[in-house]
């Protein structure tokens, strides 16, 4: 019996040993770009966007579609930029499809079209990025009275119905609106006297109206994000204007109001916080808008810096994930320990997945340096999709996607893996992807 465990033993080294892959010095030497090398504890894999590098992205988002694909897309806000959506394959973990969308943005994602469109018109894709509809032009009248607005650029929030025929629409002048384009009649559902429009009197901002606008399934009703109220509110209303149902959206909800974003989902996360110098437990509950159903506030273990600087976390019906951030002081022997930047400011940022059913997390990747992190989506499995940047003004980065969750009950078999972790170093975008099969 000793002698099979002392084999299990060396043949569990073995494995362990094997698992340690990285980037080598001959590999890091074939590439023109400023490398630079940051270790990170965890394991994920790189996504090839073959994104532009000359073009610093102002934001990324993403939506699984089916249970081997997931949608990615750049958003970005200065029209003399090119957008992007690529299809992502998460059997083969590469890009199968990607679609220019030039100055237009992703306006929704429905259950088997994706609504693309700007300030002047829209269209419609299939989930294999063939453009399936005309270009429909916006009603001139969504855009009544902007010409004198204090801000002119301001952009137009709009939604679209999956038929491509209803638009709900928030002028900062006339208010919110229903637009049919089956017979081109406007309904006034919320003018900005009331609420769910405010007058910022601080900041002297006028018609703060609703954020967050989105259809839910069957277009009958949308939901919104309702500043107006205090704590902030999420609204339920139908194209009639009338109210069909609010609930508490929590009082983090200025910091967290794009996690509504582009989602189009029937179950939101509402948070929470108890705060004390800086740092606080996180509360969070499933709130159902199409049947109307709210869970109750259920704590995260972990502390979580609260600041406007925070990724915003991302979720299904599942799993939530989040960056936990806490400081990270650098032991002398460390490689940036002379650097007063890193080592009077540096803080580890962790990506915590958190199962809804027991609310325990998971780190799944840690960064042990300060840097720019913002989270995507996370899958029916668990995995996060995630991008990285040495700092928010660097044009290089790495949009990458962690590994399955697995629990410690199925890893029983293997103690040595749960008790460390592989640290191996990594490379900026292009050189990293050439090698994207190591395990980072």
């Amino acid at each position: 019996m000793k002698k099979l465990l002392t084999i299990l033993l060396i043949a569990l080294l073995f494995l362990a040993a094997c698992t340690k892959e990285s980037v080598s010095d001959t590999e890091l030497t074939q590439t023109k770009l400023d490398v630079t090398n940051i270790p990170m504890i965890g394991t994920f894999n790189a996504i090839d966007l073959e994104i532009d590098l000359s073009q610093s992205y102002y934001d990324m988002n993403a939506r699984q579609i089916d249970s081997n694909h997931i949608l990615i897309w750049s958003l970005h806000y200065d029209s003399s930029f090119t957008n992007t959506i690529y299809l992502y394959n998460l059997s083969s973990n590469q890009i199968s499809k990607k679609l220019n969308l030039g100055n237009n943005r992703v306006n929704r994602i429905c259950d088997d079209k994706i609504i693309i469109g700007n300030q002047q018109e829209f269209y419609a894709a299939d989930f294999d990025l063939e453009v399936i509809s005309d270009t429909i032009a916006l009603p001139i009248l969504m855009f009544d009275g902007m010409n004198n607005y204090e801000y002119p650029d301001k952009w137009i929030q709009y939604t679209i119905s999956a038929d491509l025929q209803k638009i709900v629409y928030d002028n900062p002048i006339t208010g919110l609106n229903y637009y049919n384009l089956t017979n081109n009649e406007n309904h006034l559902l919320f003018d900005t006297e009331h609420s769910p429009y405010w007058y910022d009197e601080y900041y002297g901002d006028p018609n703060l109206g609703p954020e967050c606008l989105n259809f839910l399934p069957y277009d009958e009703e949308i939901y919104f994000l309702c500043t107006a109220s205090d704590p902030y509110e999420i609204w339920v209303v139908n194209l009639a204007g009338e109210q069909t149902w609010r609930t508490e959206a929590g009082s983090m909800s200025d910091i967290w109001r794009n996690v509504w974003e582009n989602q189009n989902r029937t179950t939101l996360p509402c948070f929470n916080e108890d705060i004390g110098f800086g740092y606080g437990k996180i509360y969070v509950r499933q709130v159902d808008l199409l049947n109307k159903v709210e869970g109750e506030y259920k704590t995260l273990p972990d502390d979580l810096t609260i600041s406007p600087d925070t990724p915003a976390p991302v979720y299904n019906t599942k799993y939530f994930a989040y960056v936990a951030v806490e400081p990270n002081p650098l032991p002398s022997n460390d490689l940036h320990y002379n650097n007063p930047i890193l080592y009077e400011n540096n803080e580890r940022s962790q990506i915590v997945v958190v199962d809804f059913a027991t609310m325990k997390p998971q780190t799944v990747l840690e960064f042990p340096y300060s840097c720019y992190l913002q989270l995507l989506t996370i899958t029916d499995n668990g995995q996060v999709i995630f991008r990285w940047k040495e700092n928010i003004d660097s044009t290089q980065f790495i949009v990458g996607i962690t590994n399955k969750i697995q629990y410690k009950e199925e890893r029983a078999l293997y103690p040595l893996f749960n008790n460390h972790f592989n640290i191996c170093q990594i490379c900026y975008n292009h050189l990293l992807l050439q090698h994207k099969d190591h395990k980072i």
